[in-house]
C-alpha cells in the first residue's frame, strides 16, 4: 500500500473485492471505485475517511460471516491492518531499549478543536512516547487527569491498554502509548502531519496535534516548553467545547440567566482570554529535561 497525505492505495484480487461488494454494507463511494476496478488484480485509491469506513466494515463482518465468506474478509481484514501499520509507522518501529535522540526537538501546534476564538498552545519537546506527549497536554491545556483519553493517528487508537480495553474484543485493538514514540511517527512525516488527542470521552474535548517542524535541540534549554498560545483552558466537567462557550457567555453578561449560578464556582479572577505563558511553563517544569 503507498499513501499520499491523506489516501490509501489497496491491491486486491477480483475474488476479494467483490466478496466486499456482496456485504452491500461499504459507502456508495467505496462501493463504485471496487465495482469500477477490472483485473484479476486492481489498485484501489481511497480517502482516510474511505479507509476508516473499509475498515469498520471488515470489523463488523468478518467475525460473523458465512463460511465462504470468512476467510476472504479475514484475509482482506488482516492486509489492511499490516499495511495501515507500515504507514503508520514510516520511520521504522524502534527496539524499546534504544536511547531517545537527545539532539531532536519536535514543534507541535495543539488546537482545541471548535473553539472560537481558538485555544492552542505551541509547544516543543524532546523525543518520548505518546504517554509523555500525554502529561505535556495536560500541562500545557490546563487538565487534571481527571477522565479517560486517547490518541487517534491514520485510523488507530493508542492509549493505555488497562483503560481501553474492550471486553467484548470488538473493533481492532488500541495500541500501547506507552510504548510508542514521537520519533517513530513523526521522524519521517512532512510538515503539517496533524492527528488527533482526545480527553474525557463524555464531554469530548479533541486537540489537533499538528508537526510544524523538527529542529535542533539548544543547549541548556529545558524540554518540554511552551513558545507561543492562545486563551485560558477550559474547565473540567462544563459540558465539552459548546458548554464552555455557554458558561463564558453566561459569566460575561450579568443579565444571562445563569450568570449567578456560574459566578458562585468560577473564580471572580477568570479572564477566557488571558494566556499566561510563565504559568503553563511552571506546569511543564515537572516534566523537563535538559538539553545536553
Amino acid at each position: 500500500m503507498g499513501s499520499k497525505k491523506d489516501s490509501f492505495t489497496l491491491t486486491l484480487p477480483e475474488a476479494e473485492r467483490r466478496t466486499l461488494i456482496d456485504t452491500r454494507m461499504l459507502p456508495r463511494t467505496v462501493q463504485a471505485k471496487f465495482e469500477q476496478a477490472s483485473g484479476n488484480m486492481a489498485d484501489i485509491t481511497l480517502t482516510e475517511r474511505e479507509m476508516g469506513a473499509l475498515l469498520y466494515v471488515l470489523e463488523s463482518n468478518a467475525p460473523f460471516a458465512a463460511a465462504k465468506q470468512k476467510p476472504r474478509l479475514l484475509k482482506i481484514q488482516d492486509q489492511v491492518l499490516r499495511q495501515l501499520d507500515r504507514d503508520l509507522f514510516p520511520a521504522g518501529r524502534r527496539s524499546k531499549n534504544a536511547p531517545v535522540d537527545p539532539e531532536t526537538v519536535y514543534q507541535l501546534k495543539v488546537t482545541l478543536v471548535e473553539t472560537e476564538p481558538e485555544i492552542w498552545r505551541r509547544i516543543q519537546t524532546l523525543d518520548g512516547t505518546l504517554d509523555d506527549l500525554h502529561w505535556i497536554l495536560q500541562a500545557a491545556m490546563g487538565w487534571e487527569n481527571a477522565h479517560l483519553h486517547q490518541f487517534m493517528i491514520r485510523l488507530t487508537n493508542f492509549g493505555d491498554l488497562e483503560m481501553l480495553d474492550d471486553p467484548l474484543g470488538f473493533g481492532s485493538p488500541p495500541r500501547d502509548s506507552h510504548t510508542t514514540w514521537l520519533s517513530e511517527i513523526l521522524a519521517k512525516r512532512a510538515k503539517g502531519f496533524s492527528f488527533d488527542y482526545e480527553y474525557d470521552f463524555g464531554d469530548s474535548w479533541h486537540h489537533e496535534i499538528k508537526f510544524e517542524a523538527a529542529l535542533a535541540a539548544e543547549k541548556g534549554v529545558q524540554y518540554p516548553r511552551c513558545i507561543a498560545g492562545q486563551r485560558q483552558g477550559p474547565f473540567e466537567d462544563c459540558g465539552g467545547v459548546w458548554g464552555y462557550a455557554d458558561l463564558v457567555a453566561a459569566i460575561q453578561d450579568p443579565q444571562h440567566e445563569c450568570h449567578e449560578e456560574y459566578r458562585e464556582w468560577v473564580p471572580k479572577t477568570f479572564d477566557p482570554d488571558a494566556f499566561d505563558l510563565a504559568a503553563v511553563n511552571k506546569q511543564l517544569s515537572r516534566l523537563r529535561v535538559h538539553a545536553e
